[in-house]
């Protein structure tokens, strides 16, 4: 009868550590996803917010330009940077700077989010003509950026 009690005792120790062990896997696994996607969309919103600033900056902007808008992308890239909070977010990221994605033509300027160009602008005759930007009123950053649920706990996992 002891010796039953003493293995019941060894046994129940075994689950409870194996237990314990993959809680904390599987917890750390789905923190650091969620984590990773915090981040991306943190970073994407930023963009997205640099690339609306710029919309509207050179809609409104009397020095119309295709030098002026180089010039204005340039500045509103820096003034992100030299905002204290921006940098502490942009070391958790792990990157040094915040870059605006802009494929440059020569009368066009293409920005691009996640990969998708979400705003043209036209600077055909050396200033600007218009702006497309259909693609970036769409953007939803809460239906690209989802968090699954976690992983249900598997006690066999060794």
């Amino acid at each position: 009868m002891i010796a039953l009690i003493v293995i019941m005792l060894t046994l129940k120790d075994g689950y409870k550590t194996q237990a314990l062990t993959v809680v904390r896997q599987s917890t750390k696994a789905y923190t650091d996803e969620v984590n990773k996607t915090l981040f991306a969309q943190g970073q994407f919103v930023d963009e997205w917010n640099l690339v609306w600033e710029l919309v509207f900056e050179t809609v409104n902007s009397s020095d119309r330009s295709l030098a002026a808008f180089d010039k204005k992308v340039t500045e509103l890239e820096s003034t992100y940077l030299a905002d204290a909070k921006n940098k502490e977010k942009l070391e958790k990221w792990g990157l040094k700077e915040l870059k605006l994605n802009i494929t440059s033509e020569k009368t066009k300027r293409v920005i691009s989010l996640a990969g998708n160009p979400v705003v043209t602008f036209d600077f055909t005759g050396g200033s600007f003509k218009s702006v497309d930007y259909k693609a970036l009123r769409s953007v939803s950053p809460s239906e690209m950026f989802k968090i699954k649920e976690p992983a249900v706990f598997n006690f066999n996992a060794q």
